[in-house]
Formats: structure tokens, sequence, C-alpha cells
């Protein structure tokens, strides 16, 4: 009889283990001294893989794709490859059934002789130990009958579960209703995204100060998201790591300000990758490459910024602030030490399961015209779950808010956006001398009196003409000589822009102009 899925999951993440590059033979011994507790051997962890579940829905390693074979097809595979006339494509599945009996093997020089092929076989066909699991797992399917969901699951929810959560959140945390929406929303869609969607906004909470309710929003999170891994602090080994062992999850990191993500570029690469399904890093261990997938939710609370790319990447930006003695009164204390905080809980998420496990999403809703590039993207996700509940609108309302005034959290983008502004509105003009438009930038967006440069990372100052040259030099845009119109014995030229010059960009990467685009027509230098 096979242990508690619990169990099941404890012993494939000691199996797993063993793929670790400074694994040793205590390693193993814990594995089978942890199967003899529950009356197994090392034949039974196939049986012990399918209990768990470990490969429901994960997508086919290449060793299958290769082959076209499907996780359906590995008991007949397995079956095949064991016959002595077995066809050439089915070897190296005899292979990987041999190399895996062997480990067990009581005898410690072949067991670590055999580990050691078998993960030079891993190398060779370009698989992670997880996916040793899923492989062996289907290969024993039919040896174990499939855990049916609870019958409470199969039910759906007798709440509304984005009220329901909205209601909590209302009780323990100072938050303006389109952020109390968007965290309702994150956190219910960290149940489904698996399921459902190829791509993982990220959350951010960041607040100016400290005491601000950052730690405390991640707190109540942390208690309805799907599958929580909190940390104050990690780096980037340890997070693609916890992300490669513990399968699927959501990550919720706290203290942001003190990862050090200006500076630590591999943290930050790591961080953005698990944005798209497929996102991975990879590390050379033991002398070979290995590759980590990062794909998954993440909620980060720093104070201060974070870095725009990362940024980018968040469906939202949640501004914290603290919350004034009234505010204050009106909140109920959390305390995980309380059973009746943790009732509310237990009760919350047991209604978010049903949901999660009943619902249906439609993955084309409606976006909102204010939103443009990334953005709609990382709402798209939620306001397919707000439209499931009923709360389009309010969702909609909501994404407006928070982001339809972000020009892509970028001073770039933002500087372009600035410039037709400038030309086409301010100064109704084909042509500016670069010191007139700095000047009109920054008299129209305060923005760029504490400009920090291109990625965010500097002591902050005051743009200048070579700090906007730098910002346009990416596209191709230069400083010409300009002339002024009409031209005289007595003008005089200088170094600036024409409108002709950003015509193609403005297209590409701002949000469509309120007004009718301007033709490009002659028309006269402004005065200095």
């Amino acid at each position: 009889m096979m242990p508690s899925p619990e169990v099941c999951e404890q012993i494939r993440a000691r199996f797993v283990s063993l793929g670790l590059p400074d694994w040793n033979e205590a390693d193993r011994d814990r594995l089978l001294k942890l199967l003899a507790e529950h009356d197994l051997s090392w034949s039974s962890l196939p049986e012990v893989f399918a209990a768990a579940g470990v490969n429901a829905t994960a997508p086919l390693p290449d060793l299958l794709a290769r082959y076209h074979f499907s996780w359906g097809d590995m008991p007949k595979v397995f079956s095949d490859a064991s016959a002595p006339q077995s066809p050439k494509r089915l070897r190296p599945f005899r292979q990987l059934a041999q190399l895996f009996g062997l480990v067990g093997s009581v005898n410690i020089n072949e067991a670590t002789s055999a580990r050691k092929k078998l993960d030079a076989f891993r190398v060779k066909h370009k698989l992670n130990w997880g996916e040793f699991t899923m492989i062996l797992a289907a290969r024993a399917a039919p040896a174990v009958a499939p855990k049916p969901a609870p019958a409470s699951m199969q039910e759906p929810p007798r709440v509304n579960v984005l009220d329901l959560v909205l209601r909590v959140l209302e009780m323990y945390v100072v938050t303006t209703p389109a952020a109390r929406i968007v965290s309702a929303l994150y956190a219910l869609f960290t149940h489904v995204v698996f399921k459902w969607f190829s791509i993982a906004p990220r959350l951010a909470v960041l607040s100016p100060v400290e005491v601000s309710g950052k730690t405390l929003l991640l707190k109540l999170l942390e208690q309805l998201v799907f599958r929580p891994y909190r940390t104050d602090n990690a780096t980037a080994a340890a997070i693609y790591r916890q992300l490669y062992f513990g399968a699927e999850q959501t990550l919720l990191l706290d203290e942001g300000d003190n990862l050090g993500l200006f500076e630590d570029k591999t943290l930050r690469a790591t961080l953005n990758s698990g944005y798209d399904y497929g996102g991975k890093v990879t590390r050379v261990i033991d002398g070979r490459p290995r590759t980590f997938l990062t794909f998954g939710p993440l909620v980060l609370a720093a104070l201060g910024k974070l870095p725009l790319p990362l940024l980018s990447r968040c469906v939202a930006t949640i501004n914290m602030l603290r919350p004034t003695h009234d505010e204050a009164r009106q909140l109920e204390r959390f305390d995980l030490r309380n059973p009746g905080v943790v009732a509310i809980f237990h009760a919350a998420r047991e209604q978010i399961e049903r949901w999660a496990a009943t619902c249906t999403l439609s993955l084309d809703p409606q976006i909102p015209s204010e939103l443009h590039l990334r953005h709609v993207d990382n709402w798209r996700p939620l306001l397919a779950i707000a439209d499931s509940l009923g709360r389009g609108e309010a969702a909609r309302a909501a994404a407006v808010e928070l982001c339809g005034s972000r020009q892509a959290d970028n001073s770039t983008i933002r500087a372009l956006t600035g410039i037709r502004t400038v030309l086409d509105e301010t100064r109704k003009t084909d042509r500016i001398l670069g010191v007139v438009l700095v000047e009109d930038l920054i008299a129209l967006d305060d923005f760029w009196l504490n400009w920090c440069g291109p990625q965010d990372d500097r002591l902050p100052r005051k743009l200048t003409q070579n700090g906007l040259a730098e910002l346009l030099s990416p596209f191709g845009i230069r400083t010409r000589t300009v002339w002024p119109v009409p031209r005289r014995a007595d003008s005089k030229s200088g170094r600036g822009y024409y409108r002709s010059q950003f015509v193609d960009m403005w297209d590409r990467y701002c949000p469509p102009a309120d007004t009718p685009t301007q033709s490009a027509q002659i028309i006269g230098l402004p005065a200095r």
C-alpha cells in the first residue's frame, strides 16, 4: 500500500537530491532508510512517483518528444525495451531502467558507478533529475490507481472567491481599492497559472518608508497563494534550485531593497526569466551544463524602487502607505497563533482550491484600450479571472488606474512620448534645438528633474542634452544641424532634432496620441 501523498513527495524530493553535485552516499542511505520506514524498496520508487502525481501536466522531455512518445506510452515502451531484440529507439529506455535499478544496489561501488553513468545519461539526453521521476512515474502508472480529487474539491465554491479574498485583505491591511483587487486577483491567479497560462507576471509591493504594510501584505498573500515559498533574502542559486526541487510554487520575496537587484545581474536575470513559460537558467556544475526551469509567479516587496526590466514584468506596482491612526484602529490583528485567524485563512484556501479545480476561464478577455505593450499580456490572466467571477469591470478600472498612465516604466519611452507632445502640441513645429527640447521636457514632466539614467541605476540628476542623446541613440536618433525657417543672412544654426526622426519610433513604442498626428509640414523654428 502506498503511503500518503505527503510522504510520497518527501521520497521524491530525496531522490531528486541525488542529482545535486555535492551528493554523497549518505544521501542515498537516507532515501533507503525512508523507504524502509514505510515498507518500501528501491524498486517501489516508480510507483511512489506515480502516487505523487508528478507527471500529471508536465511537458514532454526531449527524450520522449524525439521519438514521438507520450506519457501514456511509457508502460509499453519500458516493457518492450526489456526484450532482448528491442528496437534501437527503445535502447535509451532500457539503459535508463538498468541504471536506475543499479543506483539502488547494496554494492556501494556499483551504486556509485551507476549514479555517475545515470548523470551522464541525463546530460546526453537533456534531462534533469526531476524528469527522471516523471518518466519512471509514467512507466508505473497502470500499477497505481489515480488519486481522485476529494469530493469537496469536485464541487464549486459556495461563495464568490474574489469577494472573499477582497474581504479578508480588507480586514488586515490598508490599501487602495485598486491595489486590493489586484492583490486578490493575483492570489487567485497563482492557483491556475500552471494550468492555464504561459505568462507569470510579477507583483511588486513598494513603499517609500518602512512600517507601511509591505511585509504584512506579503504574509497575508502567503496564506492565500498556491504553494507559497516566502523568504527575506536569497541568492540567484537558492532561487533557481528552490524552483527546481520544489516544483510548481509561488515565490514571495521580502526585503527586495536588500537583494542588490541593481548590482546583481544574475539575480535580476533569474527573476526576469520566470516570467515566461519555459524560462530557464543554465549553470556549469561538475563540468557539465545544467538547466534549471524558473517559470512561476513572484511577489516582491521592497523599499524604494526596482529595476525597470523587472518592473515592466509586473502586473502592477502596489504603493503601500502607512495607515492613519483611524485606519489602524479599524484593522484586525493578523496573528497566526490565533486559532480564529488560522480558521479564516483555512476556510478561504478551501474555497479558492475548489474554485481552481472547477473554474473555466476565457483566454481572450477584453483589454482596456489604455493598456499597451507588456501591460496587455500582464493583465490578460487577471482579467480572465475577474470576468469568470463577475468582477470584470472593477478589474479593468483597477488596471487603468494602476497601469494606464505607466509608460512601460521606461524612461526612453517616456522621453519619446514627451517629445511628441512638445513637437505636436506645445511648440507645433517640425524641428527643435536640443537645448529647447530638454527645457520643454523638464517643464512638461518633473520626472526629468531627478532622472536616474536609462537603466534607472544612477544617482538622480537633471536631464541634460547629453542625457537625452544617450536615451535616443539606441534608436539611431542623433542630433542634426537645425536652421530656423525662414533662413536669413543673420540666422544661426544649432544642434537639434527634426520631427521626421521620431515618427517611426512613435508608431512602434508609444501609446497612440490623443490628438491626430501632425503632418511633417515646415514650420518656423521657435525663437530663443
